[in-house]
């Protein structure tokens, strides 16, 4: 079981936080008005900031279909799951990590490959391209024919072959690295939740 002090170490994973209130409080925490949530929090010790981002970020992944449907939605809540607070009204790019490890607690959550909104799918690709990406990383494969679209396909299929031998100094090269880089985040945060839960 997460320990209490999970409240307060940044590098707490968003389920491991929710296994915790949990087993505290009770599935009912997850629709509870944030000002009742806090306070109920309180008593069991201090929150840090971001991780009160992570509480609320995971809270709605569990309980709206909003996030799954809606750009500002997914993009709000998927800043939250990595405990960062952003704007509602404002669309930013994700880095690709935090799309990636996002998409990771969806499928987690429902079990199964979440089913995104075209207009989220969209969203997906457009950080990934303005990331630099030439094709989706491998989790995100839902995605190909978003990027067939923007680049076209023989590029993609390029990428695809290119991502685990990439000619040196090729621009494959950097997609390989990139690629590399967000399937390691989401595996380290993978460790670190299977760690955080057996605390």
């Amino acid at each position: 079981m997460p320990r209490v002090s999970l409240l307060v170490d940044r590098t707490a994973n968003p389920l491991a936080l929710d296994v915790l209130l949990m087993r505290q409080f009770g599935e009912q925490y997850r629709s509870w008005e944030p000002a009742t949530l806090w306070r109920e929090v309180a008593e069991l010790g201090q929150v840090s900031a971001p991780n009160k981002t992570k509480i609320q970020a995971i809270r709605t992944v569990f309980g709206s279909q909003a996030p799954i449907v809606n750009i500002a939605a997914f993009q709000f809540v998927a800043w939250g799951l990595v405990g960062v607070a952003s704007d509602q009204t404002t669309l930013d790019p994700l880095s690709p990590e935090a799309l990636c490890f996002a998409v990771l607690i969806f499928n987690t959550v429902n079990g199964e490959d979440t089913k995104f909104h075209p207009d989220v799918q969209k969203y997906m690709a457009a950080c990934l391209l303005e990331a630099g990406f030439s094709a989706p990383p491998r989790m995100l494969s839902f995605l190909d024919d978003e990027f067939e679209m923007a680049v076209g396909q023989d590029v993609v299929a390029a990428a695809l072959l290119a991502a685990n031998n990439p000619p040196p100094g090729s621009r494959f090269e950097i997609q390989a690295e990139k690629n590399r880089a967000c399937t390691e985040f989401v595996a380290s945060a993978a460790a670190l939740l299977s760690e955080q839960l057996r605390d």
